[in-house]
C-alpha cells in the first residue's frame, strides 16, 4: 500500500479508512526524527530516512539500508550547515586517483597511494627529490630564424646565443591552431641574417626513460641537435619514425632535402648519458660535441673519431 490523501471519505467504510489511515502512518514515520531509533518493520522501514538529533553534538542524516538490517549515516548537520567533508562518510577505503579515502570517518588527504606526503615531498613540500624529472637540450648554429619546441610540463629555459644581436621569441612553431600546450620558441637575428651558435637546456617532470636524438647534418657538419630523454610530444613509444613525423626544430636557413636528417628512438641510455658527462665536462653544447662523432648507420650511434681525427 502507499500515501492515501483521499482517506478518510465518506463513502468508504469504516474498516477501509482505518486501515488506510493506520498506513498513512506507517508511510510518515518513514521519515523520522528522533534520539531514539524508530520501530523496525521489515515490511516497510527498508530506504526509511531518520534525523537523530541527539542532545549533544551534532545531528545526523541516516537511512536505512536496503537489506533493513542497519542504519547508513549520509551527512552530518550543524547550525550553521553541513560542514565540509562528512558527506557520505564510509569506513570502506576506495582509490581515488592515488588518493585514499575512507580510514575511519572522513578522508585521509595526507596519503597519495598509501604512502604519506612527508614521505615523498620532504615534509608535505614538494621538493625536487619528490619529483621525477628529466632533462632535454637543442643546440646548434643559425644564420636566419630557428624554431624549437621543448616537452610537455617543462620549466622555463635556459636560452644563449652567441651572435650580434640575436632575439628571443615565443613562437607559433605550427601553421595551424592545434591547442598544443608544448612550450615553442624561435630565435632570430633582429636585422639581417648571420650565423650565431646557440643552446637550450630545460627541465620537465616525468620520463619514459627512452632517449630521442633528432640532429640535421650537413656536407658532414652536425648543425642542430635536439636531444631528450623522451622523443617530442606525440611521439613518446614509438621505435621508428612516423611517415608524418613534424621535426621539433627548423630552420629557415636550411633545406632538408640537401642535408640529412637523423631521428634516433630509444637511444642507449649509457651512451646518452656518457654524451651529456662530456659536454658538461668541456662546457659544449651537444650539437658542438657531436661534431667530434660519426654516425654510424647501421649500429644507429654516434661513434667518437679517432684522436688524429679530431
Amino acid at each position: 500500500m502507499a500515501f492515501n490523501y483521499n482517506s478518510p471519505a465518506i463513502s468508504n467504510e469504516a474498516l477501509v479508512d482505518i486501515e488506510q489511515i493506520r498506513e498513512n502512518f506507517l508511510q510518515l514515520i518513514k521519515c523520522h526524527r528522533g534520539s531514539a531509533a524508530p520501530i523496525i518493520d521489515s515490511t516497510h522501514s527498508a530506504g526509511m530516512f531518520w534525523l537523530y538529533t541527539p542532545a549533544t553534538g551534532n545531528w545526523v542524516l541516516r537511512q536505512r539500508n536496503k537489506d533493513n538490517n542497519g542504519w547508513i549515516d549520509l551527512w552530518e548537520l550543524t547550525s550553521s550547515g553541513v560542514p565540509a567533508g562528512h558527506y557520505a562518510q564510509s569506513t570502506a577505503t576506495t582509490t581515488v586517483h592515488g588518493a585514499r579515502q575512507g580510514s575511519g570517518n572522513g578522508f585521509d588527504a595526507d596519503k597519495l597511494d598509501g604512502k604519506h606526503l612527508s614521505d615523498i615531498t620532504g615534509g608535505g613540500l614538494i621538493t625536487r627529490n619528490g619529483l621525477k624529472t628529466s632533462t632535454g637540450s637543442i643546440s646548434g648554429i643559425g644564420n636566419n630564424e630557428t624554431y624549437f619546441q621543448l616537452q610537455d610540463y617543462c620549466f622555463s629555459p635556459n636560452i644563449y646565443a652567441d651572435g650580434e644581436e640575436v632575439d628571443i621569441y615565443l613562437s607559433c612553431y605550427y601553421q595551424y591552431f592545434d591547442w598544443s600546450t608544448t612550450a615553442r620558441f624561435c630565435l632570430k637575428p633582429i636585422y639581417t641574417p648571420h650565423v650565431y651558435l646557440y643552446g637550450v637546456v630545460y627541465q620537465y617532470i616525468t620520463s619514459s626513460d627512452k632517449p630521442f636524438i633528432y640532429a640535421i647534418q650537413k656536407d658532414g657538419v652536425i648543425l642542430h641537435v635536439w636531444e631528450c630523454d623522451d622523443p617530442p610530444p606525440g611521439y613518446w613509444g614509438l621505435s621508428e619514425k612516423p611517415a608524418d613525423f613534424i621535426p621539433p626544430i627548423s630552420s629557415s636557413g636550411i633545406n632538408l632535402e640537401e642535408a640529412q636528417e637523423i631521428v634516433l628512438f630509444n637511444y642507449p641510455m649509457q651512451n646518452i648519458k656518457e654524451l651529456r658527462q662530456r659536454a658538461r665536462g668541456e662546457r659544449k653544447n651537444f650539437a658542438s660535441l657531436l661534431r667530434d662523432y660519426d654516425y654510424d648507420h647501421d649500429k644507429r650511434l654516434f661513434i667518437r673519431k679517432n684522436l688524429s681525427q679530431i
